[in-house]
Order: C-alpha cells, then sequence, then structure tokens
C-alpha cells in the first residue's frame, strides 16, 4: 500500500464553495503526455483522492482544506494506524497513485516551480544584446494579465529565434541581456531576460519551449536584491501553431492565485497561500 504524500509545509487552501468534483477518475487510463502536463497541486492532488475517498484525515492543510470543501469528503475517526490499514485500493489505483506521486517530486509546490519544465542543467548557454522572434498566433490572455511586463524581442505569445551572429563573447558584465539555452541540434530550450543592478544580475522574465518550439511557460517576475515584486505565470498547451493558454498564475512572495483552463483542475481555481 502506498503511503499517503504529507506535507507540513503551511498551505492554507481557500475554496469558495462546496465542489461535488472528482479529480481522478479510477476508470481513466492516465498517459504520460497527460500527466507530463499536470502542475505540483495537481498531482497531489490526484495521488491523495483515492485516500479521501475513503475517509483519510491528512496532516497537510492544504489536503485538508481542499477536501472537506467537498461535498463527498467525510474524514473516518480513529487512529492514524486503523484508518491507513483499512484502506483498500485496487491495483490501478496503486499504479496510478505511484505515478503521481514521482511526477509530483520533481516539482515544487511554490509559484517558482509548480509547472513542469525542463531542466535547463549541461545545456548550451549564449548570450544576446537582441532577441528576434518568430510569431505564432496570438494567445489571448485575461485582463489581468495584461501587464506582464514582456520585454522587446519576445512576447507571451512568440517564440524566439536568435540570429547566429548576435552572440556576446561573455555574460554581459552590465546593461540588460537575453541569456538562450540551447538544446542538442540548435532548438531553444528557454529564454531570460535579465539586467543589472550593483554588478548583480536579476531576472526579469523567463520563457520554456518544448523541443518542436512551442511556448510552454511565460514567467514574468521581476526580482532584485533578493527580493520578489511580481509574479505573473502564463503556462501553455498545444503546438507552436496553436498555443493556448491552460493555466494563469498570479501572486508573489507569500501567495499564490490560480487559474486553470485546462485538464482535471480546470473547475476548480484556487488560491494557495505559503508560510514558508
Amino acid at each position: 500500500m502506498i503511503k499517503p504524500t504529507v506535507f507540513f509545509l503551511g498551505f492554507a487552501f481557500l475554496a469558495s464553495c462546496p465542489s461535488a468534483l472528482h479529480l481522478y477518475q479510477p476508470a481513466h487510463d492516465y498517459t504520460a503526455e497527460e500527466i507530463a502536463e499536470l502542475n505540483w497541486f495537481e498531482l497531489t492532488l490526484l495521488e491523495n483522492e483515492p485516500y479521501a475517498r475513503q475517509g483519510y484525515v491528512f496532516d497537510s492543510d492544504f489536503l485538508m482544506d481542499h477536501y472537506l470543501a467537498t461535498d463527498w469528503y467525510g474524514p473516518v475517526h480513529g487512529t492514524e494506524e486503523h484508518i491507513a490499514a483499512a484502506m483498500k485500493f485496487t491495483a490501478k489505483e496503486e499504479r496510478d497513485m505511484a505515478r503521481f506521486k514521482e511526477a509530483a517530486a520533481k516539482l515544487k509546490a511554490t509559484y517558482d516551480g509548480c509547472w513542469p519544465v525542463a531542466s535547463l542543467a549541461g545545456l548550451e548557454v549564449k548570450y544576446y544584446r537582441e532577441v528576434s522572434s518568430a510569431k505564432v498566433p496570438k494567445v489571448q490572455l485575461s485582463p489581468e494579465f495584461y501587464d506582464l511586463g514582456a520585454a522587446d524581442g519576445i512576447s507571451a505569445w512568440s517564440r524566439p529565434a536568435v540570429a547566429a551572429d548576435d552572440a556576446l563573447e561573455k555574460e554581459p558584465a552590465a546593461g540588460d541581456y537575453y541569456r538562450v539555452f540551447f538544446r542538442e541540434g540548435g532548438t531553444i530550450a528557454a529564454v531570460g531576460a535579465l539586467g543589472q543592478s550593483h554588478g548583480k544580475s536579476y531576472t526579469i522574465w523567463k520563457a520554456w519551449f518544448d523541443a518542436a518550439g512551442a511556448l510552454r511557460l511565460f514567467h514574468p517576475i521581476y526580482r532584485r536584491d533578493g527580493k520578489t515584486s511580481k509574479v505573473a505565470i502564463a503556462a501553455f498547451a498545444g503546438s507552436a501553431e496553436d498555443a493556448r493558454v491552460r493555466c494563469l498564475i498570479s501572486g508573489d512572495a507569500s501567495r499564490i492565485d490560480m487559474e486553470v483552463r485546462g485538464g482535471p483542475y480546470a473547475r476548480l481555481p484556487f488560491t494557495v497561500i505559503l508560510y514558508e
């Protein structure tokens, strides 16, 4: 039996109204592609719902507040050992929970890592003063995300194409510049717009792209001297020709407001308060 994930990160989950929504569908065959599109919060709720359906009482505020806000959860009273011993799962449920848990372990329960992005470790890095972009169909963002502050050369509906003779010899010591991560074969994995303040770099925004060039995550974020003043993230699904917003995230260092527009979480916008 898989032990349920228990978190002590100090989450408070704000639900708007009781919900009959079951995120986990036992009869559904979850593909690797589907799981790869899920963020940490979705994966964690999917992993633990089979326990919640049987009344398990969680140590996590995030999980308990979520399930108590539904109209189907009924906590079972008793010792943790007796409740856990009474849990019965099918072989498929156990396989699904293990897959959700493995995928969630690669992410973070914060705005900075709540969406799957490829690791940039080991990729070729080049620096540029300018980044041009090849346009893909414009993605319609909700009004509150119009002021994301996209810098010149790339926007939430662009993918980058960098001129081969535009690269700097090394990371500049002053002024704004772009850091571009290349996969083997030359496709762009990520672009970051950076600035310099008192000799130190700070992030203006980041964008991740899949191997086909489709925008996966656009992450406008302003950081200076170790402080974050603004976070707004638009995560995308689809292809380079048909990119669509799947998730909108905003917040600061203490909270996350997330609106998921696709996948199993699409009917449940939520806010998470981070006490880390």
